[in-house]
């Protein structure tokens, strides 16, 4: 009898249908159908099972092979805490001549030096930080009390990844094996006065709610964020004070780079306003719209237009004619002016049939 039978046979057995009527029974596909389904996830909870019992031997070999090296270290440590005492008197048993205390100290430094040695990571007791990093937190957030820290392996350097608490506040910090800080999540009230100042000038009445210290480029930076009113704001601050990058609130965009966006794009309705640093300059990217179309325009301190996205509509008409005569047929899809050492020049791009074209003309019409 088969499994399908014997089914049958039991829900004869309670009365629902006939022992010998099952093979006709009307659900019988349905119940077929859900015995395979049945079977198949079966299959596939062994396949499952197989492939987690290979993966625990796998890490049953790899714990296996991590005690052998443990048990190594430690030997070690204890040959080099015996070394000196074994040399003061060659006659003293080994073990006998070894300080406890100094062979924990060696093992848990042997174990760091295999850990960086093989690039893998360390869960380390806060006690065994070297000294270096641990100066280094407490002259970036004096009272941080450690919760953790992890030794990691960058490349040719060991870099400390620390977290702790100062009140009821999280802070992380990453720390180089020289004491260089790399990045750093600040209270506010401790960042340096410097970088309030510049934040304070640039958007007055801003509340600082987060600051962190990063390094890029061989460079100390602040990635500070505030609130003036409702609205949230972006800056990055140079060690020196310098903004390099500051989300601005409309009204504190300079004239000059309103007026010259107003002009540029009539009828545009200003969005948002980022001041920008590129080396001696300040510029300021200005983002709106025209009706549903978004637009970005790249502004000087002074108002000079470096870049903007122009509504088609709005393209020169000398441009027009100059396109048209360049490449017969074309569809203009965007339309971008530029100003470089030569002045103001556009940067069309279209499509003849299915093929893209783009060109660069003078302001006057004539060709890039």
């Amino acid at each position: 009898m088969n499994s399908l039978a014997k089914v049958g046979c039991a829900l004869a057995a309670l009365g629902l249908v006939g022992c010998g009527s099952v093979a006709e029974a009307p659900g019988q596909k349905q119940l077929s159908a859900e015995v395979g389904q049945v079977r198949s996830q079966l299959g596939s909870l062994e396949a499952s099972l197989n492939k987690s019992a290979k993966q625990i031997d796998e890490l049953t070999a790899l714990a296996q092979a991590n005690q052998v090296q443990l048990r190594q270290l430690a030997k070690k440590s204890v040959e080099q805490a015996a070394a000196p005492a074994a040399a003061a008197a060659p006659e003293a048993p080994v073990a006998a001549s070894a300080d406890p205390a100094v062979r924990r100290a060696l093992f848990r430094e042997n174990i760091r030096e295999f850990f960086a040695q093989s690039g893998g990571d360390l869960l380390l007791p806060v006690d065994d930080l070297p000294p270096v990093v641990l100066e280094t937190i407490q002259e970036t957030i004096p009272g941080l009390e450690l919760t953790e820290v992890e030794q990691r392996r960058r490349g040719e350097g060991v870099e400390f990844d620390v977290r702790g608490t100062l009140g009821k506040k999280k802070f992380r910090l990453r720390i180089a094996a020289d004491g260089t800080v790399l990045d750093a999540e600040l209270p506010p009230d401790q960042a340096p006065q410097i970088v309030w100042d510049a934040a304070s000038q640039t958007i007055p009445g801003i509340v600082l709610t987060e600051v962190r210290q990063k390094r890029r480029g061989g460079r100390v930076e602040f990635d500070v964020r505030g609130k003036l009113g409702n609205k949230k704001f972006k800056l990055r601050i140079g060690a020196d004070g310098t903004v390099l990058e500051a989300e601005l609130p409309l009204e504190l965009a300079p004239q000059p780079v309103r007026d010259a966006a107003s002009q540029t794009i009539p009828g545009i309705k200003l969005a948002s306003v980022k001041q920008k640093r590129r080396g001696e300059r300040v510029e300021f990217e200005v983002r709106g719209k025209l009706g549903k179309k978004k637009l970005k325009l790249l502004i000087a301190a002074d108002g000079t237009v470096l870049e903007a996205e122009l509504p088609l509509d709005q393209t020169p008409q000398i441009i027009w004619d100059a396109v048209a005569e360049a490449i017969p047929g074309i569809e203009l899809t965007a339309v971008e002016q530029r100003q470089d050492d030569e002045g103001v020049y556009y940067c069309l791009r279209g499509r003849v049939g299915k093929k893209k074209s783009h060109l660069h003309l003078n302001a006057d019409g004539t060709v890039r």
